[in-house]
C-alpha cells in the first residue's frame, strides 16, 4: 500500500474512531450529569465486568482470524475464508454463551460477596445480555476489516453501538434509574451485530453455499492457534480494567466514577493508536506473509511519527488544564485532576513507542507479547495492591501509567530485537 492510501484509510478509521469516542464520552457525561459520580461508578464497575468477560469470550479467535482471513482474501481463497469464518463464528458463540451465563446467574454473588454493592447486581445482570453480540461483533468486523473494508469495520466495531446507545439514552426520561444506561447499550450491542451480519460480503459469508473442500485451520487447531492470543488478551484486559475493578473492591462506587471521567479523557487520545492499528493491522500481516520486512518498520516508523503529530495538541490540554476538563463531567469530578495527569503520562509512552503489540500479534509473536504481559501484569498487581487501598485514584493512576511504560518498552525492545536483522535476510531487499 502506498502511503496516500495508508492515509487515505487512516484518516477514515481515525475519523470513525473519533466519532465512537467522542459519542461514548457523551454517554458518560450523560450518565455522570444524571446520576452522579456513584451512579457513573457503578455504570462503570458492571460495564467494565461485561466488556472484560466479551473480550475473553472472542477467546484470541478473532485476532487469529484477522490475520488468516486477511491473507485468505489478498490471495482469492474464498472457499477457505468462508471455512475458517465458519468455524471463528462457532467457536466465538459458544464459549460466549456460556460466559454471559455464569454472568447473569452469578450478578448477585459478584456484586455483593466480591464488590460489596448489592445496588450492582441489577446492572451487571442486564449487562451479561450485552457479551454475546458484543463477541460476535468483534468477530464479524473483523471479516469486514479482512476485505479490505478498514473504515466499514471501525464504524461496525467501535462507532455503531455508542452512537446509539447515546441516541436511546437521549431520548429517554432523565428520571430512569442508573440500570437504564446498561439497557441501552446492550441494545445497542444487539442492533450493531445485526448490522455487521448484513454487511458480510457474499463471497465471504460462512453461509454462503460451499464451493468445494478447502484446507484450512480445524475447529480444534483453530482453538490452539488462538489460545496464546487469548492470554495476551486476557492479560490486556487486566491491564487495561484492573485499576477501576480494584477501586470497586477496595473504595466506594464515587471513587470509581472520577477515575472513570479522568481515564475517559485520556481515552482521547488513546484512541488515535487504536484508530491506526485499526488500519494497519491487516497490512502487517500480509506484508509479514509477503516477507516485506523492510517495507512493514518502513510503515510503522511512519505510524508513529504520524499518531506523535497527531496527539500533541491533546497532550497538551490534558496536562495544562485537568481540572477544567473534568469540570464537564460536574464539579466533584476535579478531585481527579491529578490522576489525569498521572494517566496522560502513561499514554505518552504508549502513543511513543508506536505500534508494537500489533505488530507483535500480526506477524506470528504472541508469544513474545505474551511473556511480557505476564511481567507487566505482575508489576501491575504488586503495584495497584499497594497504592490503591491508601491512595485511591492517585494510586491507581501511578499503577496504570507505570504498568503501561513497562509493557510498551518490553514490546518495543522485542520488535527490534525480532526484526533487526530481517530486512538483510528478507526477500524484499534485493
Amino acid at each position: 500500500m502506498a502511503l496516500p492510501d495508508f492515509v487515505l484509510s487512516a484518516a477514515g478509521v481515525l475519523f470513525t474512531r473519533l466519532l465512537g469516542a467522542a459519542t461514548q464520552f457523551v454517554f458518560y457525561l450523560v450518565v455522570a450529569q444524571r446520576f452522579g459520580a456513584e451512579g457513573l461508578g457503578l455504570f462503570v464497575l458492571a460495564f467494565t465486568s461485561s466488556i472484560a468477560a466479551s473480550t475473553v469470550s472472542c477467546w484470541g479467535i478473532d485476532q487469529v482470524a484477522l490475520r488468516h482471513l486477511s491473507g485468505h482474501h489478498a490471495h482469492g481463497e474464498f472457499a477457505a475464508f468462508r471455512a475458517l469464518f465458519a468455524h471463528s463464528i462457532a467457536l466465538v458463540l459458544l464459549i460466549s454463551t456460556s460466559i454471559a451465563l455464569a454472568m447473569g446467574l452469578l450478578s448477585g454473588p459478584i456484586a455483593m460477596q466480591i464488590f460489596g454493592k448489592p445496588e450492582l447486581a441489577p446492572i451487571l445482570r442486564m449487562l451479561a445480555f450485552s457479551i454475546v453480540p458484543f463477541s460476535l461483533l468483534q468477530l464479524l468486523g473483523e471479516s469486514v476489516r479482512a476485505t479490505g473494508r478498514v473504515v466499514l469495520s471501525a464504524v461496525l466495531q467501535t462507532a455503531l453501538a455508542p452512537v446509539l446507545a447515546l441516541a436511546f439514552i437521549s431520548l429517554a426520561p432523565s428520571q430512569d434509574a442508573v440500570g437504564s444506561a446498561a439497557l441501552y447499550y446492550t441494545l445497542a450491542y444487539f442492533a450493531a451485530m445485526v448490522a455487521a451480519i448484513f454487511f458480510q460480503s457474499p463471497r465471504t459469508s460462512p453461509l454462503a453455499v460451499p464451493d468445494g473442500k478447502s484446507e484450512n485451520l480445524s475447529p480444534w487447531q483453530l482453538l490452539k492457534t488462538a489460545t496464546p492470543v487469548a492470554w495476551v488478551t486476557i492479560f490486556s484486559v487486566w491491564l487495561g480494567f484492573s485499576e477501576t475493578l480494584l477501586l470497586g473492591l477496595y473504595r466506594a462506587a464515587d471513587e470509581v466514577g472520577y477515575y472513570a471521567a479522568s481515564l475517559r479523557l485520556v481515552l482521547l487520545v488513546n484512541f488515535l493508536l487504536v484508530a491506526l492499528n485499526g488500519a494497519l493491522a491487516p497490512k502487517f500481516a500480509v506484508l509479514h506473509r509477503q516477507g516485506e520486512i523492510r517495507e512493514l518498520i518502513s510503515l510503522a516508523r511512519r505510524a508513529t511519527l504520524v499518531m506523535l503529530t497527531l496527539s500533541c495538541p491533546i497532550f497538551l490540554a490534558l496536562f495544562l488544564l485537568p481540572e477544567i476538563l473534568l469540570a464537564w463531567f460536574g464539579d466533584e469530578f476535579t478531585a481527579a485532576s491529578t490522576a489525569l495527569v498521572i494517566l496522560a503520562v502513561g499514554q505518552l509512552v504508549n502513543i511513543a513507542t508506536g505500534p508494537v503489540g500489533i505488530i507483535l500479534l500480526m506477524t506470528g509473536n504472541a508469544p513474545a507479547m505474551q511473556r511480557h504481559l505476564v511481567i507487566t501484569v505482575l508489576v501491575n498487581l504488586a503495584l495497584a495492591f499497594l497504592l490503591i487501598p491508601p491512595f485511591g485514584i492517585v494510586g491507581a493512576a501511578c499503577s496504570a501509567a507505570a504498568a503501561m511504560a513497562v509493557l510498551n518498552l518490553l514490546l518495543l525492545h522485542s520488535v527490534y530485537h525480532i526484526f533487526s536483522e530481517a530486512p538483510r535476510n528478507g526477500p524484499g531487499c534485493g
